[in-house]
């Protein structure tokens, strides 16, 4: 078992790299399904013996920097379905969903999703209305953007002025006409 290997790392290095030490039978990288990073990693070698001297090598070896992590396990202790679906590739995921959401919407398909958000919410507070309940929270009708102008705190004091807003000098100068 090899764990805390680097994200760059895939199936084709790693078994070229192993395979230094002796030859490779088998090899699985276990991955995560949600983010593709790697989970562990188990190598095969056709020899015990290989496998437990690349086990007391590579132990803490400093390698893309990350130490690694490598343990012998015995062919007994291996799960049985530790290697099914050695031989396919991991393709990372999409996340159809993800892309759904934040797709560029028009702006009837923006007018349609704030339209059902606010009837939804109507309809919420008409439930808790109906059940007495006496809570009010601001939803999303409350959060509903406005066109915002330009304000006064942004803008400098004199136009003529090439000073940025946020030096020192221009906030002194608004301190002095606030105080007079």
């Amino acid at each position: 078992y090899i764990g805390h290997i680097p994200r760059a790392l895939y199936e084709p290095q790693l078994k070229e790299y192993f395979s230094q030490f002796g030859t490779v039978t088998r090899l699985r990288l276990s991955r995560s399904k949600k983010t593709g990073n790697s989970k562990g990693y188990f190598v095969e070698f056709e020899c015990d013996e290989v496998a437990k001297i690349v086990a007391d090598t590579m132990n803490n070896y400093l390698f893309c920097e990350r130490l690694l992590k490598c343990e012998f396990l015995p062919a007994e202790k291996v799960h049985p379905r530790a290697f099914v679906g050695c031989e396919t590739m991991f393709n990372k995921p999409s996340r159809p969903a993800v892309k759904r959401y934040n797709k560029k919407r028009t702006e009837a398909e923006q007018k349609k999703m704030s339209g059902r958000l606010l009837a939804k919410e109507s309809r919420l507070r008409k439930r808790l209305a109906e059940k007495g309940i006496d809570y009010d929270f601001p939803g999303f009708a409350a959060h509903r953007k406005t066109k915002q102008t330009p304000s006064d705190n942004n803008t400098s004091i004199s136009s003529q002025d090439p000073t940025p807003v946020c030096t020192p000098t221009v906030l002194e100068r608004r301190k002095s006409v606030r105080l007079e």
